[in-house]
C-alpha cells in the first residue's frame, strides 16, 4: 500500500517560516489542528507529528505529512515491546508523549502532546 499526496513546494513549516516572515502562524496552526482532527475522526493516530512532518502547499496551507508510523486506532498493537522498539528506533524522542517513552501504546492523546510541542516550536 502507498499514499499519494500533493506536491508541497514550500517544504516543511520551519523552512517556510524562515522564508515567509509575515506568515500568519495562527492560520498555520489552525491548518495543523484541523488536519489532526480529521485524522483522529477517521480513527487514525499519526504517532510521529513534528515540524518537519508538516509541509506547506502552493496555497500556503500547512499539510500534515509522513504517515509512515500512523496506525488505525483499532489496529494499534498492544504489545509494549513492539511499541517501545518502534518508539526508540523510528520516532523522535523530543516530540514523544511521556507515556510513550514509558512504552505505552500511542493514542490520540499522545498526538495532542506532540501537537503541543510542535505548536510551541512554531
Amino acid at each position: 500500500p502507498f499514499l499519494v499526496m500533493q506536491y508541497c513546494s514550500f517544504g516543511n513549516i520551519h523552512h517556510y517560516l524562515r522564508t515567509h516572515l509575515n506568515a500568519s502562524k495562527i492560520d498555520l496552526v489552525h491548518d495543523v489542528i484541523a488536519g489532526m482532527g480529521y485524522l483522529h475522526n477517521k480513527g487514525i493516530v499519526h504517532v510521529d507529528l513534528k515540524g518537519v512532518n508538516i509541509l506547506m502547499d502552493d496555497k500556503h496551507n500547512a499539510v500534515v505529512a509522513d504517515f509512515g508510523l500512523s496506525q488505525a486506532i483499532d489496529g494499534i498493537c498492544s504489545n509494549s515491546a513492539f511499541s517501545t522498539r518502534i518508539s526508540e528506533s523510528r520516532r523522535t524522542l523530543h516530540w514523544m508523549a511521556p507515556e510513550c517513552l514509558d512504552g505505552e501504546v500511542p493514542t490520540k492523546v499522545s498526538d495532542v502532546y506532540s501537537l503541543g510541542i510542535t505548536i510551541w516550536e512554531v
